[in-house]
């Protein structure tokens, strides 16, 4: 048998082979493609969710410091009236 003989028997063989591995590997490339896709997706979302999340967080922050601000506040003027107070009842035993 000769090598041209031989090539074309294993022809029709190698041809199913090649067909076999190229449709292996564009099912492949396409379940890749669509599952990198889903899992895109789902973090985008995830993201969103994180950001909605964030500006929550931040609002809260905000009305934190505002809350301290007018607690701090108060408790100036608090102070402030003991004080006096304080120097009401200082000034009369004084006198």
């Amino acid at each position: 048998m000769s090598w041209k003989e031989t090539i074309y028997d294993a022809a029709p063989a190698i041809l199913v082979a090649v067909l076999t591995t190229a449709t292996g590997g564009a099912v492949w490339v396409v379940r890749t493609l669509l599952t990198n896709r889903e899992e895109i997706a789902l973090l985008k979302k995830e993201l969103s969710g994180q950001a909605v999340i964030r500006e929550i967080d931040r609002q809260s922050v905000e009305d934190l410091k505002k809350m301290i601000a007018d607690h701090r506040k108060e408790s100036v003027e608090s102070s402030r009236a003991i004080a006096a107070r304080l120097d009401q009842i200082i000034d009369r035993s004084g006198s």
